[in-house]
């Protein structure tokens, strides 16, 4: 993907959390009551979408995870991320120095270990990870230590 389509689909996602936010912020309480479905999972918040399970629209969550990728401002980032830790996702952190667990964690890169007993742990964080009620929806991405080769 370029970077002009990946720009273009940015902002359409920036566009529609926007959207999404400010008719949730704006939306009249008298009507959000009378359109209240008591048969709903009372554990979402009624300002998201569930799916026939109860559970979140994946989709949603997906986008607000991209759109959190690319915020810049502290104030927005933190919005989503309490967003979507009302829906119980919650942001997966790597600390580097720590084993790397595959069960969380993408190994993305490697890098010579600069001693031995740093083989098989984080060297840096490069992207966060995230998980659901239902699992793992992305493993954190990082960069492991891995074994000095031969030749250096």
């Amino acid at each position: 993907m370029s970077t002009a389509s990946a720009l273009i689909v940015a902002a359409l996602l920036l566009g529609a959390l926007v959207g999404w936010f400010a008719r949730s912020i704006s939306a009249d309480p008298d009507r959000r009551q009378a359109t209240h479905n008591p048969a709903r999972n009372h554990a979402v918040p009624q300002h998201v979408s569930p799916t026939s399970d109860g559970s979140p629209d994946r989709r949603l969550v997906d986008a607000l995870i991209g759109v959190h990728d690319l915020g810049d401002g502290v104030s927005a980032t933190d919005r989503i991320s309490e967003e979507l830790h009302r829906v119980g996702v919650v942001r997966l952190d790597a600390q580097p120095g720590t084993l790397f667990d595959s069960s969380s964690q993408k190994a993305v890169h490697s890098v010579a270990a600069p001693t031995p007993d740093r083989v098989g742990t984080i060297a840096e964080a490069v992207r966060p990870g995230w998980a659901g009620p239902g699992g793992i929806i992305r493993y954190t991405e990082v960069s492991v230590y891995g074994p000095a080769s031969a030749g250096a």
